[in-house]
């Protein structure tokens, strides 16, 4: 039976992930990689040595390496790490920061396996914009282009 993490882990983001956390793995990456079990402990436990990795990648090797579903699951792990270790959260507003104690109720929330992937499912679909041109005929041989994407209602109707 097919668990919801291999699915949504490529099989760069668990060569990223076991290379990470113990190099000497790589030789079981085909054993590990079918048993979510595992996989789940390992970015559990290797959350933040993931993260500062991530952290010394450029741009172009982010997104070369892993994926953002990947990315944003170990964003969320990382903060549910260190709210574990705090006992409060900071609310900013423009002239102030206030701290707010509801961590604990924060780090209850996260630790549901299944929530930590439905919001890296869910921040990961922002990265996947949809976009495409038509052509629009404006008199006898004169056509321009008009482009849509999903993030920008009013898109670029005069691009030629």
């Amino acid at each position: 039976m097919s668990h919801p993490l291999n699915s949504e882990l490529s099989y760069g983001d668990i060569y990223f992930l076991i290379s990470t956390i113990d190099s000497a793995l790589l030789t079981k990456i085909d054993s590990i990689s079918d048993d979510p079990e595992i996989i789940e402990n390992l970015m559990e436990q290797g959350a933040m040595k993931v993260f500062h990795r991530i952290m010394l990648l450029d741009e172009n090797e982010i997104t070369t390496n892993i994926t953002p579903r990947f990315l944003f699951e170990v964003l969320l792990r990382t903060a549910l790490v260190e709210l574990e270790n705090r006992g409060y959260t900071i609310e900013r507003s423009l002239s102030m920061k206030v701290p707010v104690f509801d961590s604990r109720d924060v780090v209850e929330f996260l630790h549901n396996r299944e929530l930590i992937r439905y919001l890296a499912n869910m921040l990961a679909s922002f990265t996947r914009i949809q976009s495409y041109t038509i052509p629009v005929r404006v008199r006898k041989r004169i056509w321009r282009r008009v482009r849509f994407n999903d993030m920008d209602i009013d898109s670029d109707v005069g691009c030629q």
